[in-house]
């Protein structure tokens, strides 16, 4: 649950921010609009490279990234599918070995799925979050500052929703 603090301040920030169309000249906009777009535009560009080049890298070698996962599914398929239809007609040592070959095979790659996961899939979901949040608020009609002001509306909103016993 997020605190009603914490999202009565989201609207606060957002109200503050969505409010520069009417307590700032054009001139004022037009400057501050520039200084954000001047300082998220980088940080845009940095972003979309090192997301191409792990990308690239993931394209590269897409077998050593996949094959953790498949391991894991086949070692889930034969767990949960095959073993339990075929175990009453296998031999009990053979049923045995299969099962531990299964549970080694499935705790070696469940690490380097893990691995993987934290070290490939979220920098690269991050990244793309973030370059989609200033990607945004560089192009939005209204100003980078109303569409900081957006932003936060919208958070408030999910963490609003977060709180409702749905």
């Amino acid at each position: 649950m997020v605190s009603e603090k914490i999202i009565l301040l989201l609207q606060i920030g957002a109200s503050i921010f969505m409010a520069t169309d009417y307590f700032f000249a054009e001139k004022q906009r037009a400057v501050i609009n520039l200084a954000l777009k001047s300082y998220l535009q980088p940080l845009r560009d940095r972003l979309e490279q090192d997301l191409k080049n792990k990308v690239s890298d993931i394209l590269s070698s897409w077998l050593s990234f996949l094959l953790p996962f498949l391991i894991c599914f086949l070692c889930y398929v034969i767990a949960f599918w095959i073993f339990p239809v075929t175990a009453k007609y296998l031999n009990f040592w053979f049923a045995l070995a299969v099962t531990a070959a299964t549970c080694l095979a499935l705790i070696s790659n469940i690490t380097r799925s893990y691995e993987l996961l934290l070290k490939v899939v979220a920098p690269i979901a991050f990244a793309t979050s973030i370059i989609l949040i200033t990607r945004f608020l560089i192009n939005c009609p209204k100003g980078t500052v109303f569409g900081i002001g957006f932003v936060l509306l919208a958070i408030s909103f999910i963490c609003r929703s977060s709180n409702i016993a749905w």
